[in-house]
C-alpha cells in the first residue's frame, strides 16, 4: 500500500508529485511549473546557489525535494513554501537511521551500473549541459609535494617512502619558494599543496609552508594538506580540527583537496588503508572545513578492491554532507593505477570507466563540478569524459608525484595552450578558473541578508 504525499503545481494539467517509498526511480525527472505551494509543513533551507531544498518529515521517512529557481523567487510563509518560476525535482527518501537511507536510495540507483553505457552517458551530458552549457573548466596549477616520508604506509599507496628508503626525500622551505617561483612564472594561479604525515616534522613545519608561500605568492590560491593531514596536525598538537583549520585559514590556505577519502567502506579500507583515518573522520574534517568557510573537493579512488555497491554508498555520503552543508566545490572520481603498489587488480575498462563518471554526475545533483581528471584517466579518455557528465578539466597540474609513482603513464604536467586544445578538441569551450568558490561560513550572514536571497528565516512545522 503506497504512502502518499502531494505538492500541487497551479497549473492543472500537471500530475501532482506523489512519493511511494519503494519506488523512488519513479521520480527523476523534473517537473516545470509557474508556482509550487507546499500543502502542509517542513522546513525550507535556503543555500547560495539559487535553490531551496524542502525536507518532509513522513511517518519514518524524510523525503527531500529540491527547487531550482531564481533566489527572489521562493519564499517561506508559515508552513507554506511559494517557488515562482521553478522545476522541483524529488531527490529520495531519507530514513532515519544509515541503513534505511542504503536500501532505499541505493535500491534504484544500484540499477544505473547496469544501463547502457551511452543511454547512461546521454543522461550525464544532459545534466552536465544543463549545468554549464557548452563550458570546460580547467585552471593553471603546479603540485608541491613537501615530502614522500609517510609514518602511515597505505598498500594502495606508492608514493610513500620510509626514513632511510632510497626514495626517501623532504623538500626545503626554499626549494618549495623555487617550484613557486617557475610556477608563477608560468601564468599559475593556484598550488596543490599535498604531502605524507611524516614522523618527524611537527605541525609548525607545515604551517610555516603554507604562510611562507602565501606571504612571498599572495596571488596563489593554496589549495592545500588533505583531510589525513589535518587529522594529524590535531592530534599532535591535541587540538580541534577546527583550531587547525583556523589557524591554516589565518595563514593562507584558500581549500582543501579531496585526497585521503579513498573509498569509505570500512572493510575494503582495512585492506588497502588500514592505518589512515576513517570515513567519518574525513568526512567530519571536510564538515568542518565547510562550517570555517573553506571550500573543499570530494574525490573518490575506484578500480581496487571496490565494486559498484561501494562506490554508490560512497557518493551517497558524499551527496549527504553536501546537503548538510553546501561546501564541495567538486567531485574528483579518480582510477587506480596498481604499479608500485601492494595491490594487484587489473586496470578498468575505459567503459567500466565512463559508466562510474556518468553516475557519479547523476547521483551528486548537489555538487556542481565534476572532474574529468586527465592525469589518471589519460588525455583521449578524459576527453570523452567530457560527453559523459564531467565538466571540469583539473589543471596543468605540473610536477604531479602521487599518481604518476603508482604507474600514470600521463605527461608530468601539460601548457595551458595543450590544456585548451584538448578541450576545444572534445567540442567543449575552455572556461579558466582563477579562485575558489565563495563559500559563506555558518550563522555568519543573517537570514534576510541578500547573499542568501530568502526573505524570512524557515520554520519547522510537522507534516500534515
Amino acid at each position: 500500500m503506497k504512502q502518499t504525499y502531494t505538492l500541487r503545481p497551479l497549473r492543472k494539467h500537471l500530475r501532482p508529485l506523489e512519493v511511494y517509498p519503494n519506488n523512488i526511480h519513479l521520480f527523476t525527472k523534473s517537473h516545470k511549473c509557474n508556482e509550487v505551494k507546499l500543502a502542509g509543513g517542513g522546513r525550507v533551507r535556503y543555500a547560495p546557489a539559487s535553490y531551496a531544498t524542502l525536507h518532509l518529515r513522513l511517518f519514518e521517512y524524510v523525503i527531500t525535494i529540491q527547487f531550482l529557481c531564481g533566489k527572489k523567487d521562493v519564499t517561506a510563509k508559515g508552513t507554506k513554501c511559494y517557488a515562482k518560476n521553478a522545476k522541483y525535482r524529488f531527490h529520495g527518501i531519507f530514513g532515519i537511521d544509515h541503513n534505511k537511507l542504503m536500501i532505499f536510495r541505493g535500491a534504484s540507483m544500484m540499477s544505473l551500473f547496469d544501463s547502457d553505457l551511452h543511454e547512461l552517458g546521454q543522461r550525464a551530458d544532459a545534466e552536465r549541459r544543463r549545468r554549464h552549457g557548452n563550458k570546460a573548466y580547467y585552471v593553471v596549477n603546479a603540485h608541491i609535494n613537501p615530502t614522500n616520508v609517510c609514518r602511515i604506509g597505505c598498500p594502495l599507496c606508492a608514493f610513500a617512502a620510509t626514513r632511510g628508503d632510497k626514495r626517501a626525500y623532504v623538500l626545503t622551505i626554499d626549494e618549495m619558494l623555487q617550484r613557486a617561483e617557475r610556477a608563477v612564472g608560468f601564468g599559475a594561479t593556484q598550488l596543490h599543496l599535498v604531502s605524507s604525515v611524516h614522523p618527524d616534522k611537527p605541525y609548525a613545519w607545515y604551517r610555516e609552508i603554507t604562510a611562507t608561500l602565501h606571504q612571498t605568492f599572495p596571488q596563489l590560491w593554496l589549495k592545500a594538506w588533505s583531510a589525513v593531514e589535518i587529522a594529524a596536525f590535531a592530534h599532535s598538537m591535541g587540538k580541534s580540527y577546527e583550531f587547525i583549520l583556523s589557524d591554516l585559514q589565518s595563514v593562507g590556505l584558500s581549500s582543501l583537496p579531496g585526497g585521503g577519502a579513498e573509498i569509505f567502506d570500512a572493510e575494503v579500507r582495512k585492506k588497502i588503508a588500514p592505518d589512515k583515518i576513517p570515513a567519518e573522520v574525513w568526512l567530519e574534517v571536510h564538515r568542518t572545513a565547510h562550517k570555517r568557510g573553506i571550500p573543499t573537493n570530494a574525490a573518490m579512488l575506484f578500480g581496487h578492491l571496490e565494486t559498484p555497491k561501494h562506490r554508490l554508498e560512497h557518493l551517497l555520503k558524499l551527496r549527504e554532507l553536501q546537503e548538510a552543508t553546501g561546501g564541495f566545490d567538486c567531485f574528483v572520481p579518480l582510477v587506480f593505477h596498481p604499479k608500485n603498489t601492494q595491490i594487484d587488480v587489473p586496470s578498468l575498462s575505459p567503459q567500466e570507466i565512463l559508466k562510474t563518471i556518468a553516475v557519479c554526475r547523476l547521483v551528486l545533483d548537489n555538487i556542481e563540478h565534476i572532474k574529468a581528471y586527465w592525469v589518471t584517466l589519460g588525455e583521449s579518455l578524459a576527453q570523452i569524459a567530457l560527453s559523459y557528465g564531467a565538466d571540469d578539466f583539473d589543471g596543468t597540474v605540473f610536477e604531479e608525484r602521487i599518481h604518476h609513482e603508482a604507474g600514470s603513464s600521463t605527461p608530468s604536467g601539460l601548457s595551458e595552450a595543450r590544456l585548451r586544445e584538448l578541450i576545444l578538441g572534445a567540442g567543449r569551450k575552455p572556461q579558466p578558473i582563477t579562485a575558489p568558490c565563495a563559500l559563506v561560513p555558518w550563522d555568519s550572514v543573517p537570514w534576510d541578508s541578500p547573499n542568501l536571497g530568502c526573505e524570512q528565516k524557515p520554520e519547522w512545522s510537522a507534516a500534515q
